[in-house]
Order: structure tokens, then sequence, then C-alpha cells
């Protein structure tokens, strides 16, 4: 809102802001290559802010109608095994960053965010309450998008040892960013895909169509895979919904149903019963 919305129309009469104005002003977000969820995102906010005017009887009707908006286009995710991400980590020069993509299924914005002060290493555990964005060039830190996203996520005893080793070299400071660039600076996205990511890509061996943001897609199909409950996947990535995380991982769970079924079967067996005995359902005479 601050940073796209306003700067366009805040000063501007509500009256004034016209079908033309909105579609000109989607075209200019375009046109500054931002991706089309996020041009989406920002229209929906000044949408429900004409339309919630409208209601109001504050102008006769919404201009927020017939625009035409970027094509969203769904990607396709990526899912690493835990030997494949041991080889991007190893070819990356930021192991700990990887693997805390991998194995925590934070955002790039909640890793690079992350302040010593949010890093519980005697209870493994990290509070996210805080992203890094960047906005044309300029970092600012902010409150995580939705309630959901604000958690605290567990830390694995081998990537907490590391965690440990690694802000012994870091400041003491609680406001330390836990990573940081080979400058000490804070961690920028396009720099370090261009410097970082793409060579770990290629020396790991992994697809070539692998984004930062499939780690955290890895972390859901190995959670998946050991067994973990839909709604623990939910409250690890920080999804405001279980729906969204059916939707997004759903495909990955093809033995739940059976694993149900074995369940209900050994909860069968389990009850004692007289050697020999034979319970058999049998049909009803007509």
């Amino acid at each position: 809102m601050r940073v796209h919305v306003l700067p366009e129309f805040g000063d501007l009469p509500l009256s004034a802001i016209t079908p033309l104005h909105v579609q000109a002003w989607v075209n200019e977000l375009v046109a500054e290559r931002l991706a089309a969820s996020t041009v989406h995102g920002c229209y929906r906010m000044l949408a429900r802010v004409l339309d919630a005017a409208e209601t109001s009887d504050l102008i006769a009707a919404s201009p927020c109608r017939h625009i035409a908006l970027p094509r969203l286009e769904t990607k396709e995710m990526n899912f690493l095994t835990a030997d494949e991400l041991d080889r991007l980590a190893a070819n990356s020069g930021f192991p700990m960053l990887i693997y805390a993509a991998g194995y925590l299924g934070l955002r790039w914005g909640e890793l690079v965010g992350l302040k010593r002060g949010r890093v519980d290493t005697m209870r493994r555990a990290v509070e996210v309450v805080e992203i890094l964005t960047e906005v044309r060039g300029v970092l600012a830190f902010g409150p995580p998008k939705t309630k959901a996203a604000r958690r605290r996520v567990s830390v694995p005893t081998f990537l907490n040892e590391m965690v440990v080793e690694h802000l012994a070299k870091r400041p003491t400071d609680k406001d330390a960013l836990v990573f940081v660039g080979r400058d000490g600076a804070p961690m920028r996205r396009t720099n370090f895909r261009k410097r970082h990511w793409l060579p770990a890509v290629q020396g790991a061996g992994v697809p070539e169509t692998l984004r930062f943001h499939d780690l955290r897609h890895t972390c859901a199909s190995l959670l998946i895979a050991q067994g973990a409950h839909p709604k623990e996947i939910q409250a690890r990535l920080g999804h405001s919904s279980i729906t969204t995380t059916l939707d997004r991982y759903g495909h990955l769970f093809p033995s739940l149903d059976e694993r149900l079924s074995e369940g209900l079967d050994a909860t069968f067996r389990a009850v004692k019963r007289p050697e020999g005995e034979v319970r058999k359902l049998k049909p009803k005479k007509q």
C-alpha cells in the first residue's frame, strides 16, 4: 500500500480516480517488471479501498472495473532430495542459509531479515516476526504479511549446531542480522542469485529451473515423506489456511489414505479376542 498505491493515488480526491488512470498505473507496474502476483496484490488493495468508498456513497462507482491485469502463470515447483540439498549447500558458499531454507521452510525475506535476538539456540527455535523486503533497490524491515506468518519454528539439532558456531563469529547485538553478504551488509536477492545461487545450482547438478523458493517446497516434501500432518506443515510454513497447504502439496500425500487404512487395520487386530475366533460379517437374509 505505502510503496505502490499511496504514492500514486494518496493525494488525489477519490472522485478524480478514473479507470483510465488505474489502467495506466497497472501498466506502469508491469513495465517496472514487478511480478504478476505483486501487481495483482497492489490492484486488489486499491480495489478494496474504492469498493468501500462506493459502498459508503463517497463515489458513484469504483473505477476498478474491467482493468486488464497481467496473466498469472503457475510456476512448476521443484523438490530436492536430502542428497541434492546437501550438494546445493556445499556449492553455494552459504550452506547454513541453504539448510535453513530447506529444513525450516522460511521464505527469503524471513531468512535475510532474521535477527540474532530472535534465535533461541537453547530451545532450538527461531521466531519469525520481521521480514526484510527490497523495493526499487531500497531495503526495508517490516512485519510478516499475515498473522499466520508470524510464528515460532523449531530447528533441527544439526542446524542448531551450525547456528551456534556461526553466531560465535557474529556481533552480539540482538539486532545483528544472522545472514549477511560477504561485505557484512544485508543480503540482496538479485546479487545472491547472480553471484551464488546460479553457480551453486549448476555445480550441484540440480534442475536449472530451481528457484530459492523451491527450498521452501523442499521442506514441505521432506516433512510429508516422514509422515507430517498437513496442519503441522501449515504451521511450520506459516500458511494462513490449511486449504493453501493442501492446494500446493496435496498431490504429495498419495499414501495418506493407505496409511489411515493400515492404522484402522492395526486397531482392529490390537483387540484381544479368544484364540481362533474369526469374526465375519454375514449378509442379512432377505
